[in-house]
């Protein structure tokens, strides 16, 4: 059998404002304004959810 890759584990919005040290009102409002990558959110229905490695490749990429 093959084994498959560990899954990227999704960050819900507290944990992503955890990480981004950012309030909750200031992440949606980066959503709404689409200033996150969009390969970095996932909607499941209402609920939305952050790639972590992704997230964290995208900082590291604006703070070079």
């Amino acid at each position: 059998m093959e084994l498959l890759p560990p899954a990227d584990p999704l960050w819900t919005i507290p944990q992503a404002c955890s990480w981004l040290s950012l309030t909750e009102h200031a992440l949606r409002t980066m959503l709404r304004r689409n200033q996150l990558p969009a390969e970095a959110v996932v909607r499941i229905g209402r609920r939305i959810r952050f790639k972590s490695t992704t997230l964290c490749a995208w900082v590291e990429r604006r703070s070079a």
